[in-house]
């Protein structure tokens, strides 16, 4: 706890063990996250040329992290400093693309973070909005099969993007 609370205090809050900064909260919920069995792989992944069936065009994309855990798969996160939208927006209004094609990304092996050792991806948000809220929120489970939902997904991007470019 003491170089988190050093780092804290280059962070700006002094260092105060009451009142702990952003910083310091984002290196314990690591932390917790590490002792969990998780470790980091990849971070600030690139992809390009992810193909959609019936798509014109391909998409391409930066994966702030992608994490391993021997027996639950492979997640990748995106960072989020402001709030963060809601599994129906992600899911059933298809209005917020980047996670799921994230997840199509992982899924796919474009963006490898080392060997494949497992079939099982997943995708969701580590929240940074401020330092008492600091947490993942795992949105695609790696443990869920997403194949299904994938499938549709692709079919709606590939049309909206197919009309836009008509």
């Amino acid at each position: 706890r003491r170089p988190c609370r050093r780092l804290a205090a280059a962070a700006g809050n002094g260092g105060e063990a009451r009142k702990p900064g952003l910083l310091h909260n984002w290196l314990e919920d690591a932390l917790t996250h590490l002792q969990d069995g998780w470790s980091w792989t990849a971070v600030e992944r690139q992809f390009d040329h992810l193909e959609i069936d019936a798509c014109r065009v391909r998409l391409k994309g930066r994966v702030d992290r992608i994490d391993s855990h021997p027996a639950e798969g492979l997640i990748c996160w995106d960072y989020k400093t402001g709030r963060l939208p809601g599994r129906t927006r992600i899911i059933d209004e298809n209005t917020e693309p980047q996670l799921p094609a994230y997840l199509l990304a992982l899924s796919r092996g474009i963006l490898t973070a080392g060997p494949r050792t497992t079939d099982s991806c997943g995708a969701g948000y580590i929240e940074l909005r401020s330092p008492a809220e600091v947490k993942h929120r795992v949105m695609f489970a790696p443990s869920t099969e997403h194949g299904d939902y994938l499938d549709q997904w692709k079919q709606k991007v590939a049309t909206t993007l197919n009309s836009i470019f008509a």
